[in-house]
C-alpha cells in the first residue's frame, strides 16, 4: 500500500475516533447535570396494586399514574 494512501486512512480513522470521543464526552456532561431518579412505589405507598400500566408527567411536575 502506498504511503500516501496509508496516511490518508490513518487520518480518517483518527478524525472518526475524535468525533466519537467528543460526542461521548458531551453525553456524559449532559447526564451529569440531571441524573435520573428512580423511586419504587408499591401498595405500601398507597397504590391500589403493585402494577401500573401508564405513567405521565405534567408540565408542572405532577405524575399521573394509570392502573
Amino acid at each position: 500500500m502506498p504511503d500516501r494512501l496509508r496516511q490518508r486512512i490513518l487520518l480518517t480513522w483518527l478524525a472518526c475516533a475524535s468525533c466519537v470521543a467528543s460526542l461521548s464526552a458531551a453525553e456524559v456532561e449532559a447526564g451529569a447535570e440531571q441524573p435520573y431518579r428512580v423511586t419504587r412505589w408499591t401498595t405500601d405507598q398507597g397504590l391500589p396494586q403493585n402494577r401500573i400500566s401508564c405513567l405521565k408527567q405534567t408540565r408542572d411536575g405532577y405524575l399521573k399514574i394509570g392502573i
